[in-house]
């Protein structure tokens, strides 16, 4: 809602009870009134909030995560891409409770420009959501409680070994609903323990067509 002084709060109600109240909502973040605010589809129960700010030439934004009672929220995941108000870099999984997969900028990256090899500063390009940009992909067991690598596979599709260890900063990445050309990853509740989705093992995720 806006007050008065034209200053944005942000307030929540409760089905359960008919929306007949609402309570205002804490976040821990400064400025808050200067953000765009989306509410992440929860099949947990937990309470998301995808938090944006208007103009920003990076399409990413920070996820924050609930109190038991809905009204406060703290930092759970910076940097997330997204293309709209509903899709964002950030899915749980039907298959397995309390675990989503998220994608992430490189804490490195600034906001608003991106050093070239040649050290000069260009703007942006929005091209299939910054996917020059550096990403990786984390996954959560615990509903956000704590995020980690994906772990990669030993083997390849063919059967080929893979070369590829966490303690050197490579891990299993995969594309999620931002990445126009390639399927976000699949899973189904009746289905437990299976995910499948399309990616890459490296330090960063790929746009390759191969």
């Amino acid at each position: 809602k806006v007050t008065k002084k034209g200053k944005k709060v942000l307030t929540r109600s409760v089905k359960k009870y008919g929306y007949s109240t609402f309570y205002d909502m804490k976040i821990s973040a400064k400025n808050v009134h200067q953000f765009d605010f989306s509410v992440i589809e929860s099949i947990t129960g937990a309470v998301f909030l995808f938090v944006t700010r208007p103009g920003k030439k990076l399409h990413s934004g920070n996820v924050y995560l609930s109190d038991a009672k809905g009204t406060g929220f703290s930092l759970n995941l910076e940097k997330v891409p997204f293309q709209s108000s509903y899709e964002f870099d950030f899915l749980e999984m039907e298959s397995l409770e309390g675990v989503i997969i998220a994608n992430s900028y490189d804490n490195n990256l600034k906001d608003s420009l991106v050093e070239s090899q040649a050290g000069k500063k260009s703007k942006t390009v929005n091209r299939d959501i910054n996917s020059g940009m550096k990403r990786k992909s984390y996954i959560t067991f615990n509903r956000g409680g704590k995020w980690q690598s994906l772990t990669p596979p030993q083997y390849s599709s063919t059967g080929k070994r893979i070369i590829c260890r966490l303690d050197d900063e490579c891990s299993l990445h995969l594309h999620s609903l931002t990445s126009s050309k390639y399927p976000y990853p699949y899973s189904l509740s009746n289905a437990a323990g299976i995910i499948v989705g399309i990616g890459n093992v490296g330090k960063y995720l790929k746009y390759e067509d191969k």
